[in-house]
């Protein structure tokens, strides 16, 4: 199955502000936002990489709930996320050698890793400290892969990869 893994939707979230903020709503919703890029949000089920078109809710009211001081909003906004499912086909270039497994960076920021036992079942072996494609014993440098899962911990993800696939010869 090969994919983008990347969408745009739009999201709903609750945004809630301090007493001192209500000098300029706007840029302080925009700190909050800013707070989310580059982690996984749930809303989302994905990694928040840009926000536009952004809209308070309730005509631009927010609600103080309870004894609570801050002052609460539901905004909608347009995102796009980095948002891999299972399955899909990434590329990733190799950022890591270990005996236990082939780190990967995808599109130049996202961690993803290939298991030894996947890289020796699909013929790859590891030796002088490298993974080396077993037919032609060159060093991998590039992987294509397919997503299996994807782990996340404190909003940053990491994908796990099976059937990896010898993507370019290293240049020396």
């Amino acid at each position: 199955m090969t994919s983008t893994s990347f969408r745009t939707q739009t999201i709903n979230l609750k945004i809630s502000l301090m007493p001192s903020s209500l000098v300029d709503v706007e840029e302080a919703m925009a700190k909050q936002l800013n707070s989310l890029l580059l982690k996984y949000n749930n809303s989302a089920r994905g990694v928040i990489l840009a926000y536009d078109d952004v809209v308070i809710k309730n005509n631009g009211d927010g609600k103080v709930l309870f004894e609570n001081p801050q002052i609460h909003y539901e905004v909608s906004a347009k995102i796009l996320a980095f948002a891999p499912e299972r399955d899909v086909l990434l590329r990733g270039k190799v950022n890591e050698h270990f005996p236990s497994h082939l780190g990967l960076l995808v599109y130049n920021f996202f961690n993803a890793m290939i298991p030894a036992d996947i890289l020796v079942k699909n013929g790859f072996k590891f030796y002088d400290n490298v993974w080396h494609d077993e037919i032609s014993s060159i060093p991998l440098d590039e992987v294509e892969f397919k997503v299996v899962k994807i782990h996340e911990c404190a909003g940053v993800i990491s994908i796990e990869g099976i059937e990896p696939h010898f993507s370019k010869k290293i240049s020396r």
